[in-house]
């Protein structure tokens, strides 16, 4: 393996970890901050689960760029000046897109889990 297929995998790699911290901290950050949250912006609080899931996503997105920019760019960059290689690096944007997916597939998944354990007629017996 050549050193830029090395270092484009490393990059790839850098994208990847960054994706899935900032979709979960994403859902973390919005579960501490949820309540204080929709109390400051009270029309949020008239369809909280779908306010909670786009909280979720835009810190996501937020976390994303922060950790992308500040870290993971900054060690490639590091690494193409000291190795005189240029490497790939994926979007921002797609990166973005994908951070959000994480805490949106996940929000609409516990939704869907509530309503049908909700209906599903099993707290009648107890």
């Amino acid at each position: 393996m050549t050193d830029s297929k090395r270092f484009y995998s490393l990059a790839r790699w850098f994208f990847w970890i960054t994706v899935i911290v900032s979709g979960i901290a994403g859902i973390k950050i919005t579960r501490m901050f949820s309540y204080h949250l929709l109390m400051a912006v009270p029309f949020l609080s008239y369809c909280w689960p779908l306010s909670l899931v786009v909280l979720q996503m835009v810190f996501a997105c937020i976390i994303f760029v922060v950790v992308y920019r500040v870290v993971a760019l900054n060690l490639v960059t590091a690494i193409e000046s000291k190795r005189g290689v240029e490497i790939y690096r994926p979007s921002v944007a797609r990166g973005m897109i994908f951070s959000a997916l994480i805490p949106f597939i996940l929000g609409i998944l516990t939704l869907v889990l509530i309503f049908l354990i909700a209906h599903s007629g099993m707290h009648d017996s107890m």
